[in-house]
């Protein structure tokens, strides 16, 4: 041990100490002038106290090396928090104690002007390393240490857990320079610097630190100047603890183009965030803060402020400074925080700084001056302000030059952010805004039926994202409770008279969309218009968006309800519908919702009603159904055009778009369907080849009377003359004229009646049509034919072609018959060729013009039944109907038939009726009939007409049905009271056809009324098809039995069976084998009088003699 005292100067070199074990100085020196100790080492001791050296007035220590110090287990040593360490307090309260409580290698007190250079401390444990400050002498003296100049200090590679710093400085002024402080570990400060006057710290370098116990690198406590230049600050970790630089009260700290890289302040087990424990570099309560050409990269805070945290301090100027990559893991400032400052940043760079749950990615500015001058600040992120945060007390002043760019502000406020600036109304299909709500037409009672959205708007206008909640976990408590203060409620509420909302008070957040809904529940009486406001509050502060509400009267759908201070406006609920206006009601409270009809409706609510297809309405405003006939109605379908389908037009889409004015394309009917036109060279084939169908038919049914009614004629004078031994009821029966007439009565009737045929195969249906209705094989197949005609009437184009083919036909029929007059055919009457076609074409020709002159009232129009284009009673349609139409359907349909009958009726009273021209010209019409009963074919063809008018009245179809079918079992019942029919056969084939049609006519209104279930309904369509065939069949071979004589006279056996097989299942009336044996009786004796003919014509000559004798003698017409 080295003990001195009380001595002018000392001067120590050259020693060496190892290996030493003492808890006392080593080298104790006390109340000297000078000292110098030089080129001294010490090491492998244990020691905590090296040297005590105080009262000094000039000291110099160069070349000192400490190496190995205290590397032995240290037991015993209590260990302090830094919070102890840091209160100067603690040196008060025993002054006496002071040197003996410190534990340092170097420990002055009370030096005057301390020179410390080339130190070197390696490998030291549990033991401070360099302690400068003020001696206590008596209990009222103290001697300050002045002035400190130290350079090349380099301490390496220790560690300590003792309280004490590595170094503590507590004179006057220090000056140090190259100072080297690498791979540390201590519980206390690196360096503590109490009172000091200046601080001067420069080209030097702290590396590689790891601080624990709350410790930090610099302590400061009221250093009046510090200026820190050229120092490097890097991979420093500490726990709960600022990582770099804690200062708290000064004057003025310069902190000047020094490194802060990598440094870390890392989060304990039970961390409690307060002042001082946060950032990289804490600065409190100065005056002046200058930092100058500096770089803080890479480092983290685990508190505010992830590089640097400035608190209260004066003015601050921070210049050609970079902060990059640095991030406040906690809390907010991912390179400053700054509160109750005020901060000129100039030529900065921020880049790439986050803090990471909470505010300011760059800065955060709390109740802070900022000025930004020419200052990058770009890709710094954070949940609120990813560039700069600030709150509503700050000032913020950017000049033009500086970029603020491409931040991002998770939750809002991508370059800036403080508090949300305002709200607005968002629409989410075209990503409008608007400052104002205004909401039209409300409904009283009920609630807001379109989506309102209002959002928070941050001063860049752009929207808050409240999505970062699915994350909670990844925020802050800051976060988290400014979250669950947004609240965005309706003000005025209370000033407001004559206005409830009941529910919707305050908007809900929809984390689907990110916004915030309102939707209010909402009654008012007497007054329609409010002025409200939406508001939110931050700080005490509001923002508003202004909100006008009207109200709207109680419109269609909906049902007055008086209720408490208000009244409701009751939408109709689904299954119900209004379309009475309740406004406009005397008693509007009794207005009640009407129930869906199933039938037609396929779906209603309120005022909307959907209808069923196949079925139509005039407006969208009326209940007034109709059901349509042609299969184009639809208000269900995508591309209707008032409940039409795509080619269908008109009331009921009963007509086709055949000129395409609608839809486009040119469409023609066909059936129940409208379908498009094909080219026009077609349908004139389809007309050309009908007509010479229809020629062709009459020209061989004529032909074919006209050859039966002159055998008949022969036949008859034959029996007369006695030659011919036939009665007359097989000379009636070989009439097949009655069978064509009592065959077309039931077809026509059929056809019109039965409503089948667009349900079933073309093929099938035209069977019946030819015969039965034949204008309609071709009435509405030419529809695109019509489309550049100069008439726009459909109706009357359709007519018009109806007459012009029948024109055509009638002019090659009688053609046919001119040539055949030409080879002396005499006895093929025109007469008899028009009465066959105006009989075949009288029902579908009369049907035709009934159904032009009947209007069917359509809303509140009339139409024409024919063609639901026309509106009826037009100055036009008069004129058509007047001078065309009823003309033409009262001769057509009346008075040709009376004047058949008249006709008939004047030759019977004349006796003319056996006459050969009054049999080749109207025979045909009271063929088969009893004389008596000669108007009987003229009776039927008004059952007819009246049938046809049936059919074109407005009622329903089963109602039709019911009447036809009534008017058939009449005619039936009266058929056979009173046998009109000369033959039994006609009889029996009249009553089994009129009976097959009663069956159709019940089949046909069971299948109206089994319509839904398709089962049954295709099931009666095949019932009414096979019996109809049948029939149609069994009718055929009776026309055509002398045909079949053919077929019997030859020697076919298999065709012989098939006859006999059909008579069997009664399809045809003649047994093959009797048939047979008749006709060779025929043969025999047509045979026999060919070899007796000459004693035939003797006997005849005989037998004139002596008639002439008893009468006078009479003409004798001449036999063709």
């Amino acid at each position: 041990m080295i003990n001195f005292e009380f001595f002018y100067s000392m001067q120590i070199i050259n020693s060496r100490f190892r290996q030493i074990q003492q808890k006392i100085p080593i080298i104790q020196i006390t109340y000297a002038q000078k000292i110098i100790i030089t080129n001294m080492v010490v090491s492998k001791s244990q020691s905590f106290k090296f040297m005590l050296i105080s009262l000094v007035n000039s000291l110099n220590l160069s070349d000192l090396e400490f190496f190995g110090i205290n590397e032995l287990q240290v037991k015993n040593i209590n260990q302090y928090p830094l919070q102890n360490i840091q209160d100067p307090v603690l040196f008060n309260k025993d002054p006496s104690l002071y040197n003996q409580l410190d534990q340092y290698l170097l420990n002055f007190g009370g030096i005057d002007n301390a020179q410390l250079s080339n130190l070197t401390i390696n490998f030291c444990y549990n033991v401070g390393m360099l302690n400068l400050n003020y001696f206590q002498v008596g209990q009222n003296t103290i001697q300050n240490s002045n002035i400190l100049q130290a350079n090349n200090i380099k301490i390496y590679n220790c560690s300590s857990i003792m309280k004490e710093p590595a170094i503590n400085l507590g004179n006057s002024q220090s000056i140090i320079s190259q100072l080297k402080i690498y791979n540390l570990s201590f519980h206390s400060n690196i360096m503590n610097l109490f009172y000091l006057q200046n601080f001067n710290l420069c080209q030097s370098e702290f590396m590689n630190i790891i601080l624990q116990s709350y410790s930090t690198t610099i302590y400061n406590y009221e250093t009046q100047l510090i200026q820190i230049s050229e120092i490097k600050f890097q991979n420093i970790s500490s726990i709960q603890s600022v990582t770099v630089f804690l200062t708290k009260f000064g004057d003025k700290i310069i902190i000047q183009n020094c490194t802060f890289e990598q440094n870390r302040n890392i989060l304990g087990d039970s961390s409690k965030l307060i002042i001082d424990n946060q950032s990289i570099f804490n600065i409190q309560n100065y005056k002046y803060l200058e930092v100058l050409e500096s770089i803080f990269i890479e480092n983290t805070g685990f508190g505010n402020g992830g590089a640097m945290y400035v608190y209260q301090v004066q003015k601050s100027l921070i210049q050609n400074t970079k902060f990059i990559l640095n991030q406040a893991l906690e809390n907010s400032g991912g390179a400053i925080y700054a509160s109750n400052s005020k901060i000129k940043l100039d030529q900065c760079t921020f880049k790439d700084n986050i803090s990471r749950k909470e505010r300011g990615g760059a800065i955060f500015s709390d109740n802070t001056q900022i000025f930004i001058k020419k200052t990058m600040i770009i890709n710094n992120i954070a949940y609120i302000g990813g560039g700069i945060y600030y709150n509503q007390q700050n000032s913020l002043e950017i000049d033009k030059l500086s970029q603020i760019y491409k931040n991002q502000g998770k939750f809002y406020g991508s370059n800036f952010g403080s508090y949300p600036k305002k709200l607005l109304q968002i629409d989410l299909s075209t990503k409008q805004v608007y400052n104002k709500i205004i909401i039209k037409n409300f409904q009283s009672g009920n609630y807001t039926k379109q989506p309102i959205y209002v959002q928070y708007f941050d001063e860049q206008n752009e929207m808050l994202n409240f999505n970062i909640a699915e994350q909670i976990n990844l925020l802050s408590l800051s976060i988290k409770e400014e979250l669950e203060n947004y609240k965005i409620q309706i003000g005025n509420l209370s000033e407001t008279k004559n206005l409830t909302i009941l529910l919707g008070q305050e908007l809900v957040y929809i984390k689907k969309i990110n916004a915030f809904q309102l939707n209010i529940t909402a009654g008012n009486i007497f007054t329609t218009d409010f002025q409200l406001f939406l508001f939110s509050e931050f700080s005490g502060q509001y923002i508003v968006l202004d909100l006008l509400l009207n109200f709207r009267k109680c419109q269609k759908g909906e049902i007055l309800y008086p209720k408490q201070r208000y009244i409701s406006c009751d939408k109709c609920v689904e299954g119900t519908y209004s379309l009475v206006d309740p406004n406009i009601q005397k008693n509007n409270f009794k207005i009640q919702c009407q129930q869906c009809s199933n039938i037609y409706f396929k779906q209603c609510y309120s005022d909307q009603i959907i209808l069923q297809d196949n079925y139509w309405r005039e407006q969208k405003d009326t209940d007034v159904i109709y059901q349509c006939q042609m299969l184009g109605c639809s208000e269900s379908a995508p591309n209707q055009i008032n409940g039409c389908i795509q080619g269908y037009v008109g009331p009921l889409c009963n007509a086709c778009d055949y000129k395409g004015t609608q839809w486009g394309v040119n469409y023609a009917q066909k059936g129940k369907l409208c379908q498009v036109c094909g080219k026009q060279a077609n349908s004139y084939i389809y007309l050309a080849i009908i007509i010479l169908l229809y020629s062709l038919y009459i020209k061989m049914s004529v032909n074919s009377q006209i050859q039966s009614h002159l055998l008949m004629i022969q036949i008859d004078y034959l029996r007369k003359m006695n030659i011919l031994f036939l009665s007359k009821t097989k000379l009636r029966g070989s009439d097949t004229g009655i069978i064509l007439k009592i065959f077309f009565h039931y077809l026509q009737i059929f056809s019109s009646s039965i409503d089948i045929f667009y349900q079933i195969p073309d093929l099938v249906g035209n069977i019946f049509k030819l015969g039965g209705d034949p204008s309609q094989i071709t009435y509405t197949n030419l529809d695109c034919i019509y489309k550049d005609w100069i008439i726009s009437q459909l109706w009357f184009n359709r007519l018009t072609m109806q007459i012009a083919q029948l024109i055509i036909i009638t002019g090659l029929v009688l053609s046919y018959r001119y040539l055949l007059q030409k080879n002396n055919q005499k006895f093929y009457k025109k007469e008899t060729y028009l009465l066959f076609i105006y009989f075949f074409f009288y029902s579908s020709i009369a049907k035709l013009l009934v159904s032009l002159c009947v209007c069917k009232k359509i809303g509140f129009n009339y139409y024409m039944l024919n063609d639901h284009l026309q509106k009826c009673w037009t100055y036009k349609h008069v004129i058509f109907q007047v001078g065309i139409i009823y003309p033409l359907t009262i001769i057509w349909s009346i008075l040709i038939p009376l004047m058949f009958s008249r006709k008939i009726k004047s030759a019977i009273q004349k006796k003319e009726q056996n006459k050969i021209q009054f049999i080749q010209t109207y025979y045909f019409i009271y063929q088969g009939y009893k004389q008596k009963f000669y108007f009987w074919e003229v009776l039927k063809m008004f059952q007819r007409l009246i049938i046809m008018a049936v059919l074109n009245l407005d009622m329903q179809n089963i109602v039709q049905r019911l009447i036809i079918l009534s008017i058939c079992f009449t005619q039936l019942k009266i058929t056979m009271e009173k046998n009109p029919y000369q033959q039994k056969q006609s009889r029996n084939l009249e009553i089994l056809l009129q009976t097959t049609v009663i069956f159709s006519l019940i089949l046909q209104i069971l299948i109206y009324i089994f319509e839904e279930k398709q089962f049954i309904h295709f099931t009666l369509i095949i019932i009414i098809i096979i019996i109809n065939f049948y029939n149609l069949l069994k009718i055929s071979f009776e026309y055509y039995k002398s045909a079949l004589d053919l077929i019997l006279k030859s020697k076919n056996r298999k065709t012989k069976r098939f006859l006999s097989f059909l008579y069997k299942i009664k399809i045809i009336k003649f047994d093959v084998n009797k048939n047979q044996i008749q006709l060779s009786r025929i043969c025999y004796l047509w045979k026999k009088l060919y070899i007796n003919r000459k004693n035939l014509i003797y006997q005849i000559s005989l037998n004139s003699q002596k008639s002439s004798k008893n009468s006078n003698p009479k003409s004798f017409t001449k036999i063709y």
